[in-house]
């Protein structure tokens, strides 16, 4: 009688057969599923660039409320140096003479005076030109 006892000794050669090829599906599926899975990994990181990319457009501005351009900055303008001391006789020169002089588009000196005012934070002081309510009287 032999292993399988009869004529079944072919048939477990055919069942040890169907193991390998089960074996071989087996291991082809998984090869598939991780494939899959590296598929699916690599389309979601694309998907975050994609939409990191998209946020950083909408906080430019390149999306704004006025077409492509957003809002915009306008022209800078140079700043003086702060260190950089006033050219003498100019409007920012503290040590200017103002008194008695006409104002910016010839006034009468006795219509208004000169006053050194600050124009905020980041501009330098400068002379400015108030009119009086009363014009003065010379005694």
């Amino acid at each position: 009688m032999g292993w399988g006892g009869g004529g079944k000794g072919h048939a477990g050669a055919g069942g040890i057969g169907q193991l390998l090829q089960q074996l071989q599906h087996q291991q082809q599926w998984e090869v598939q599923q991780q494939q899959r899975q590296q598929q699916q990994w690599h389309q979601a990181e694309q998907t975050l660039q994609l939409a990191g990319a998209l946020a950083t457009l909408m906080n430019s501005g390149m999306f704004g409320g006025k077409g492509w351009g957003g809002k915009g900055g306008g022209k800078k303008r140079k700043r003086p140096d702060p260190d950089e001391p006033p050219k003498p006789g100019s409007k920012e020169d503290p040590n200017a003479d103002m008194e008695g002089k006409p104002g910016p588009k010839g006034e009468d000196p006795s219509t208004g005076f000169w006053l050194f005012k600050s124009n905020g934070r980041n501009a330098p002081k400068k002379w400015q030109w108030k009119t009086r309510k009363e014009p003065k009287v010379e005694t």
